[in-house]
């Protein structure tokens, strides 16, 4: 009779609270409204173009304008090149042309 009981008891649990137990639905009146897309999700983004830039003479850069990542526009600058050895520059140039019109008058002497 116990035994009886027991299993009765136990179906009865089953039927309601275990997995036979009826489905909790909420009824929602189907209405018109407007749909708004969103979406989310995790990953890596790149450029589609990239573009190595460099200064075409050496030097010290003395300002740098931007970041890595930054997005710059059409003329803008992006860092300042430092002038102090500009003139040391200038003045191996001027050496350099002046070597290069002695030798260009000793080889005319040649001819």
């Amino acid at each position: 009779m116990i035994f009886l009981l027991a299993v009765a008891g136990a179906v009865v649990l089953i039927l309601k609270k275990g997995p036979l137990a009826p489905v909790v639905v909420e009824v929602a009146e189907a209405g018109q409204g407007d749909l708004h897309s969103a979406s989310f999700g995790v990953g890596t983004l790149e450029a589609l173009r990239t573009y190595e830039i460099g200064p075409t003479r050496g030097g010290r850069l003395l300002t740098l304008s931007v970041d890595q990542g930054d997005q710059v526009q059409e003329g803008q600058l992006l860092g300042e090149m430092d002038p102090v050895d500009l003139p040391y520059r200038l003045e191996s140039a001027r050496r350099n042309v002046l070597r290069t019109e002695s030798a260009i008058s000793a080889a005319d002497a040649k001819r």
